[in-house]
């Protein structure tokens, strides 16, 4: 969880801190297979979710604040920033696409659905 002034990891079963990490985390953070997955800045951190160890960050290339909270698919994580959404391949890391419309993003039906601040609604098909 986001917490301030950083991550917090909980051990469910102790109900204790099993590790935190201090940066300027915005944002929720999103989990899978293990790892842990937050915003910081123009950039996604991807984290161990046992020990807390980066494993691996994912650069957007340009200043834009990423907003909300990542998307993880079995290949992909997708995040976006209020004016771009980004596309990186998950395990190496790699922008793969930049889509000129940031807001909140879903994933239903293999759509992507990017709900911008115009108050339109988007809809992309993979």
């Amino acid at each position: 969880m986001i917490g301030l002034p950083g991550l917090l990891a909980i051990d469910l079963s102790s109900h204790s801190l099993s590790w935190s990490g201090t940066n300027a985390f915005t944002g929720s953070p999103a989990a899978s297979g293990g790892e842990v997955y937050v915003l910081l800045g123009n950039q996604v951190n991807e984290y161990s979710g046992g020990a807390g160890s980066l494993l691996q960050t994912y650069q957007t290339g340009d200043s834009s604040t990423l907003i909300n909270q990542p998307i993880l698919t079995n290949d992909l994580v997708l995040v976006s920033s209020s004016t771009r959404t980004y596309i990186f391949t998950r395990y190496t890391a790699r922008l793969v696409q930049t889509i000129s419309y940031g807001g909140y993003l879903s994933l239903a039906g293999g759509r992507l659905y990017i709900a911008g601040g115009d108050g339109t609604l988007r809809t992309f098909k993979q």
